[in-house]
């Protein structure tokens, strides 16, 4: 199979989406999610930051609990970076989030599932560009992907360099 048949299998759970809903506020090695204290409302509004649609607690408060299973809270992650990534939002919000989203992200499934084929597949072929994952992939199947690859350049465990309309996928260098 080729560098490009495996990448489908890369973004695939490998079932971890049914098994945790049994235990959602557990990681998959059975470790609780690191605690991550959420301001209220009203204390986001005294920092200068806006609160949103998604961007407040009680969405922020649900997306850690995990109270509707992986899949739900990942979408809701998504819908707040696209809602806090906006001009409007003072930097300082938006590093914040990045960091809460990157300790949830270290707990979930899919992109632990992923990550050390991602790496492997890098390291055959080193400067792979984003894109060419993409082809060929649902809708879901791409926002998976740019999740993933995302929080993987924030948790240090890939460079991303823009190359074009897309990125060239590197390994840290050691």
């Amino acid at each position: 199979m080729g560098l490009f048949g495996k990448v489908k299998e890369w973004f695939s759970p490998k079932g971890n989406e049914q098994n945790n809903r049994g235990d959602e506020k557990l990681a998959p090695q059975g470790a609780p999610l690191p605690r991550i204290q959420i301001p209220s409302d009203e204390e986001f509004s005294q920092r200068g930051w806006i609160v949103g649609n998604w961007f407040n607690h009680a969405n922020l408060t649900s997306i850690l609990n995990v109270p509707d299973g992986w899949d739900e809270a990942r979408m809701r992650l998504q819908k707040v970076a696209y809602e806090i990534t906006r001009a409007s939002h003072p930097q300082d919000q938006q590093d914040w989030y990045r960091q809460m989203a990157a300790t949830f992200v270290q707990q979930d499934p899919l992109y632990l599932d992923s990550i050390d084929r991602i790496k492997d597949a890098i390291r055959e072929s080193p400067g792979l560009i984003q894109s060419e994952i993409y082809k060929g992939r649902s809708d879901k199947e791409k926002e998976g992907a740019r999740y993933i690859l995302y929080y993987a350049e924030v948790l240090g465990d890939i460079t991303r360099e823009k190359s074009g309309r897309s990125y060239r996928l590197n390994l840290p260098a050691d």
